[in-house]
Parts: structure tokens; C-alpha cells; sequence
């Protein structure tokens, strides 16, 4: 039992590595390997032990952004306007956050169907975000107008399916960013994004009796998001300027049909 607590934990700290970062959604597959896992065991996760295992992946994977986009968090905390971009990029999020429409995006969460049709819509949002032509912005030239625009679309991101990085650097290619700095603003906006969730998750953890998992589990699973987080988004970034932001596309297409025709045809 003990052992295979650790190959859960490399197993999810990979997932959340390749998922969070990678545009095909962390939370849309997580979702899917739980239903699948319960349907094939007839067992069901432990909130309390997941909620744990969330916080230490999410800390992982902030981790891989602080360490992989060292030199762009310089040139931003250098940078009253772009810190203002991140800031107002995150305003439309805390406030799905702190809404009613929490409540519901919540009950999202045990649906494969919502996860389905989501992974649909990303990948309609990829193959429409790789159509656009080079954008001229720079980092330190977003304005505050796409910083608002990619904002409003990373909200639609709390419903599992909607990758979060997908979303959002096709919007800032959309709005006339170069791919790079698409790619960037991406993460810098998703330094509060993933603080916040681990956050709201650490709160829930504390109002919980004890400690759920070992914490030599949990640390191995924050290490693996840690080190497959910097691996993806290294990778992320070389398909982002090579124009192959299709192949996510299609993954995202063909997984959310496999997962609406399982869940209306078995």
C-alpha cells in the first residue's frame, strides 16, 4: 500500500507537469483519470487526500514558471505597465472566483461530458489562435486592452477542458502579440493564477482533521510536477514559435470525442 501511495504520486506529479503547461487541461484530465480509475476499481478518490496532493502539485508546477520564466519575472517587476497587464489579466479570474459561478464551475468537476465538449472548444481555440498571423507586440508593449482581453478569456478556464495555457496564448495571439511574448504573458499571468488556486486549496486543507498523506508522498509529487513542468514548458515554448500549436489541437479534438462518445454510447 505504501508503495503504491509514491507511484500515484509520480504518476500525478507527471500528469500535472505535462497537463498544466501543455494546452490540453490539466483539470479536463484529471477529471478523466479519476472517472476512469473509479470505474475501473469501483473506487472512489479521497477528497481530503487529493486536496493535499493538489496543493503540493500546484506549489510544483509554480515552482517549474518561477524557474523557467526567471528572466521575463525581472523585466516585469522592472516594469510598472506590464506588472499592471498581469494584474488586470487576473481580475476577471478572482472574480469567477469570489462569484456565485464558482458554485457551479465546482459541480463541473464530476461531469466527463462537461470535460468532453471543453476539450472541444480548446481545441477549436488552438487551431483558431495558429491561424493568426505574427503578431508586433512586445513584453513591455502589452497594452492594457489585451491584457484585459486574455484576462476575460483565462476565466473561462476554471471549467475543466479549457486548458489555461492553451486559452490564453491564443488570445494573446489573437490580439496581436508576438508568439514568444504570447507564450510569456501566458505564465506570468498564470504565477497568480496557480498561487491562488493553491491557496483556496491550502485553506480547505487546514479546516480538514490531519494530515492525509505522508509527507515524503506528498514532496515526491510535488518534485515530479516540479521537474516534468520545466520539461514541458521548455517544450511549450519551441511549439509555440515553430507554428505547431495544431498538434495540441487535434490531441484535444480526438480526446474529447473519445470522451463524449464513452460517456453517451457505454
Amino acid at each position: 500500500m505504501f508503495a503504491s501511495e509514491y507511484v500515484e504520486a509520480i504518476l500525478l506529479g507527471i500528469l500535472q507537469g505535462i497537463a498544466e503547461f501543455l494546452p490540453i487541461s490539466s483539470s479536463g484530465h484529471l477529471v478523466i483519470a479519476s472517472e476512469i480509475i473509479e470505474t475501473m476499481t469501483g473506487r472512489e478518490y479521497d477528497a481530503e487526500r487529493n486536496l493535499e496532493m493538489n496543493v503540493v502539485l500546484h506549489l510544483g508546477t509554480l515552482i517549474s514558471i518561477l524557474w523557467v520564466c526567471r528572466r521575463e519575472i525581472l523585466i516585469m517587476l522592472k516594469s510598472r505597465k506590464l506588472i499592471i497587464a498581469v494584474i488586470l489579466a487576473t481580475v476577471p479570474l478572482v472574480f469567477i472566483a469570489v462569484s456565485p459561478l464558482k458554485d457551479l464551475v465546482e459541480e463541473f468537476f464530476g461531469n466527463p461530458v462537461v470535460v468532453g465538449f471543453s476539450l472541444l472548444v480548446t481545441s477549436l481555440l488552438l487551431f483558431y489562435g495558429q491561424k493568426q498571423k505574427e503578431g508586433v507586440t512586445e513584453l513591455e508593449s502589452i497594452s492594457l486592452k489585451q491584457a484585459l482581453f486574455t484576462g476575460v478569456i483565462q476565466s473561462f478556464a476554471i471549467i475543466p477542458g479549457i486548458s489555461r495555457s492553451g486559452s490564453t496564448i491564443s488570445a494573446g495571439l489573437v490580439s496581436g502579440m508576438k508568439r514568444e511574448v504570447a507564450a510569456t504573458f501566458s505564465f506570468l499571468i498564470a504565477i497568480p493564477a496557480i498561487s491562488g488556486a493553491a491557496i483556496l486549496e491550502l485553506k480547505d486543507v487546514f479546516s480538514s482533521q490531519g494530515t492525509q498523506n505522508p509527507l515524503p508522498v506528498l514532496l515526491t509529487g510535488g518534485i515530479v510536477a516540479c521537474v516534468v513542468g520545466i520539461i514541458s514548458l521548455k517544450l511549450l515554448f519551441k511549439i509555440v514559435n515553430q507554428k505547431k500549436l495544431h498538434w495540441f489541437s487535434g490531441y484535444c479534438f480526438a480526446v474529447g470525442v473519445s470522451v463524449l462518445v464513452w460517456q453517451f454510447c457505454f
